[in-house]
């Protein structure tokens, strides 16, 4: 598939955060609609990866066809809270997502 659509559900989300994920409590993946509304999705992994907890891989894979609610371009980056109370954000990615057959 080369194109993501509005309300699709068959899709997973990966963001590399490149940095190691064991001390982490929260993973999240924020992100920012086309329409400057932003929120976040509870992430998973760190080994998905095959194993290099270097990369810190997390995911979420999207589950509710309101969680791509809306066409245009949509921001993602991964936010981690650490065991100590330190954070990190990443680097954003950006992903158009399309109206079914266009």
């Amino acid at each position: 598939m080369s194109k993501l659509f509005k309300n699709q559900t068959a899709l997973i989300i990966f963001l590399e955060t490149e940095i190691n994920l064991t001390e982490a409590t929260t993973k999240k993946i924020r992100y920012k609609t086309p329409g400057d509304t932003g929120d976040s999705w509870t992430a998973t992994g760190d080994t998905i990866d095959g194993g290099d907890t270097n990369k810190g891989m997390i995911y979420y894979t999207i589950g509710d066809s309101e969680d791509l609610n809306q066409t245009g371009n949509w921001t993602f980056w991964p936010y981690v809270v650490f065991s100590d109370g330190s954070y990190a954000a990443g680097d954003p990615a950006q992903l158009e997502i399309h109206q079914e057959g266009s």
